[in-house]
């Protein structure tokens, strides 16, 4: 069989216009393929950037829940605790059978509860008024050495004092400036307790031990036994113990019987009152079911003839608890 070279000629050109197609074929696919690759890629990142995101605003979204969970439990606290001050104003008015020596009562309202403790300020030690010996004997309860009980004391009475003479261990205006601070001994009456923290070498651990026992409302110069805490009684000179335990027990029970305290046992005449006041410090602690707390401090003066029968003469946050400061 005969070939002509025309022919052959005409097949290579076509075999080359064939391989030709085929190659272009090539890399429009493999650049289809590639094109195809890289949105695919790009789709997955968006997926996963999405993902992050919505992870993120879940994540954000329940920490805001939880903070709002947390917020809405604390002013319920607060409202308890709120509650326990009005409860405590209205059982003074009404004169009703209550502890007023600052014995911790319980209120339950369904899972949460109210913690209630008043005080009449006539059991308190006054730091104005009261004799020097009730306070030489609350210092010397709180553990200190007797120098150490000797340097409070001549602070405090060179605080009050109208002078400028400085007692051994005391502290007038020179003391108080090389010390670092901007102002000098007040030479003046304490208005609240609360001033007691401007007194030189005064920090917050030894106040919230005395605060407790002080006042400035009983104006007397002792203390009345019916509504003084334990602590207080224990500040008169030779109290036994185990009397002092069982007065304690006696009054108790008499608040629950007939609420007639009973007679006070051989405690220092002259450092006893048996006058009640009209100022009472409520402390009252609100705890919900999920366990926050609030605490609050509320100073009233009660007037039975007057409307509305109280004042209220402080009303503050409080960041401790009377039985936080007990003596051990």
């Amino acid at each position: 069989m005969t070939v002509r070279c025309n022919d052959i000629n005409q097949m290579a050109t076509a075999s080359n216009h064939d391989i030709e197609r085929i190659a272009k074929y090539r890399r429009v696919s493999g650049f289809a393929i590639r094109q195809q690759g890289l949105v695919l890629v790009v789709v997955l990142w968006m997926i996963a950037m999405l993902s992050i995101i919505a992870g993120s605003v879940v994540s954000d979204g329940r920490a805001e829940i939880r903070v709002a969970i947390n917020q809405a439990d604390r002013w319920q606290a607060v409202s308890l605790a709120e509650a326990g001050i009005y409860r405590g104003i209205a059982v003074l008015a009404a004169n009703a059978r209550w502890p007023t020596s600052g014995d911790i009562q319980t209120l339950v309202l369904g899972q949460d509860k109210i913690r209630l403790a008043i005080y009449d300020e006539s059991g308190r030690i006054d730091l104005n008024s009261a004799d020097p010996t009730l306070l030489q004997g609350l210092v010397a309860g709180l553990g200190l050495t007797s120098m150490q009980q000797g340097h409070w004391l001549d602070v405090l009475a060179d605080w009050k004092d109208p002078d400028s003479l400085t007692r051994l261990q005391g502290a007038e205006d020179d003391e108080y400036f090389q010390k670092g601070y901007r102002y000098g001994a007040k030479d003046g009456g304490f208005e609240s307790v609360s001033e007691l923290r401007q007194l030189l070498s005064m920090d917050d651990n030894l106040y919230r031990k005395l605060a407790p026992a002080l006042t400035v409302h009983s104006l007397q110069r002792g203390v009345n036994p019916a509504v003084a805490s334990e602590r207080v009684l224990r500040t008169l000179p030779g109290v036994d113990n185990q009397q002092l335990q069982a007065y304690i027990q006696q009054r108790k029970m008499a608040w629950q019987m007939d609420g007639k305290p009973p007679k006070a046992p051989n405690f220092p005449r002259q450092l006893l009152t048996t006058e009640s006041g009209h100022v009472f410090s409520l402390f009252s602690e609100g705890v919900t079911e999920s366990g926050a707390r609030a605490k609050i401090l509320a100073m009233v003066r009660m007037a039975p003839r007057q409307q509305p029968p109280y004042s209220v003469l402080s009303w503050q946050q409080a960041n401790w608890f009377p039985e936080d400061t007990k003596a051990e």
